[in-house]
């Protein structure tokens, strides 16, 4: 009858845990730079997509603009018994308004937008938080 010998994992020294210390600090550390690069890439390929899409819309925008302006123009200069140079006044006017209203909403906009990284920054807070616990058990350990 053979006997099969009960292996035993001795106790981790002080050195072993802080390398391992080491090793998963230098993997988080990696892990959140990979994580923040992630995170960029994919702002950036949103804002790509946004910018496309808003330059389109953009030109589009100024020839439907430039055409109603014209049909504006000649409605009001045929209201105002064929003063067309009023009626081109009176547009133009009307246009700086409706700029002026458009550029004050969108610099509101702006002023809320977030611009940071919430997900690394929480990642990030964690990895402290677990980094600070495992030294406190090491100290632990050695005293």
């Amino acid at each position: 009858m053979a006997t099969q010998g009960i292996r035993i994992e001795p106790e981790p020294t002080i050195g072993d845990l802080i390398g391992r210390l080491t090793d998963d600090s230098k993997r988080l550390a990696n892990n959140e730079v990979r994580l923040a690069r992630l995170e960029m890439g994919e702002s950036i390929h949103h804002a790509v997509q946004g910018g496309i899409r808003f330059a389109l819309a953009f030109g589009i925008a100024i020839l439907a603009l430039v055409a109603l302006s014209v049909l504006l123009t000649a409605v009001i200069g045929t209201v105002l018994i064929g003063k067309a140079w009023a009626g081109a006044l009176i547009t133009g006017a009307l246009e700086m308004i409706v700029g002026a209203l458009l550029l004050w909403g969108g610099m509101n906009v702006m002023k809320k937008a977030d611009f940071t990284l919430g997900e690394s920054r929480a990642e990030l807070k964690t990895t402290v938080n677990r980094l600070s616990d495992t030294a406190s058990r090491v100290r632990v350990r050695m005293e």
